[in-house]
């Protein structure tokens, strides 16, 4: 989807940046999702108090309630404390990983896909869906290559070859963008074949730099030709090329994203409170190693204890120039200019 922003709407962008506080700032670069059962009231706290940009809805939010009431609730929760409109993001990939089950969900898998107009169609349908109900970015699709049924992706993934991953991905996108939603593909640069579920623990893969352009083959030719506004990163320990970190903190695979493919959209984090991440990095390292690494946005499907350690810590951050806040002014502006889209 080409950008159709007007300078002087970008002008503006840039304006807004600099009459907001740090705190406004880093609450932008924040999405997250609550799943006790006061979850609703937890997030409303979060939006007011921390300035956060950006929520996920999960099952403990939509279960029982009108999903659009839900979404024009927060909205207005962000508006009526003078704050940019929320990114309202779902997982609604289709198949086992579908939160908003109502009647007229279409829930499709993506192993169910057969060619590149059903992938269309399907996610043209599906975000039509999503953005009568309020919601503004799906996490989908998933653009691994993966062929063993053992695979914790298995079951959430395209069937057949690269090409046809490529092509079916390319169609999903352009089918959410054409229905107003942000689409976010993940997770990049891919897990392989005996990647560790890195829900539970860090995966780590044998690809080197000889096979990475192969293994991250599908992510660079849908970015070329669907032009995502959004990519999520993979918890992904490639030793053979970052030794120390896992795609999601690794500057070397942000370049790849920034440099290699001139990708200039909102690059997510996956679910920071993740196994993988947090039981090697902790929350205040991993945090702060995201950012610096080139992230844009941190997510977080946690306890607003560890999305209070991971904000503070950031803020504490650029406080004592240890980040600069040139650098938060980067992603608050990719930020801002994708909410100018929505």
């Amino acid at each position: 989807m080409e950008d159709a922003i007007s300078p002087e709407r970008i002008d503006n962008i840039a304006l807004k940046i600099q009459n907001m506080t740090l705190e406004q700032k880093i609450g932008q670069m924040f999405l997250v999702g609550i799943f006790t059962d006061n979850s609703n009231a937890t997030l409303e706290r979060l939006i007011t108090n921390k300035k956060i940009g950006s929520i996920i809805l999960l099952n403990s939010n939509i279960k029982g309630n009108d999903v659009a009431d839900i979404t024009e609730h927060f909205q207005s929760v962000a508006s009526t404390t003078n704050q940019p409109s929320l990114l309202i993001s779902v997982d609604q990939e289709g198949g086992i990983v579908s939160r908003i089950m109502d009647p007229d969900s279409d829930i499709t898998a993506q192993f169910e896909i057969q060619n590149p107009e059903q992938a269309y169609s399907v996610a043209l349908a599906r975000g039509k869906e999503l953005h009568r109900k309020g919601i503004n970015v799906n996490f989908a699709p998933v653009l691994e290559y993966i062929t063993n049924p053992s695979s914790f992706l298995y079951n959430r993934i395209f069937r057949g070859s690269k090409d046809n991953i490529i092509s079916y991905g390319e169609n999903m996108v352009r089918g959410y963008q054409d229905a107003g939603i942000i689409s976010a593909i993940k997770h990049f640069p891919g897990h392989d074949n005996t990647s560790v579920d890195s829900h539970k623990n860090l995966p780590v893969s044998e690809v080197d730099s000889n096979s990475l352009a192969e293994h991250t083959r599908a992510f660079k030719e849908v970015i070329e030709r669907g032009k995502p506004s959004m990519v999520m990163t993979a918890h992904v320990l490639f030793p053979k090329i970052d030794p120390v970190y896992p795609a999601t903190l690794s500057s070397v695979f942000i370049g790849i994203l920034r440099n290699d493919y001139k990708y200039d959209g909102v690059i997510i984090t996956d679910d920071m409170n993740m196994g993988a991440i947090t039981k090697n990095f902790g929350i205040e390292r991993s945090a702060l190693q995201a950012v610096q690494a080139g992230n844009d946005i941190l997510l977080y499907v946690a306890s607003t204890e560890t999305i209070n350690r991971a904000y503070e810590a950031l803020l504490a951050a650029v406080r004592s120039s240890q980040i600069s806040e040139e650098r938060i002014n980067e992603s608050v502006y990719r930020i801002l200019k994708l909410k100018e889209k929505t």
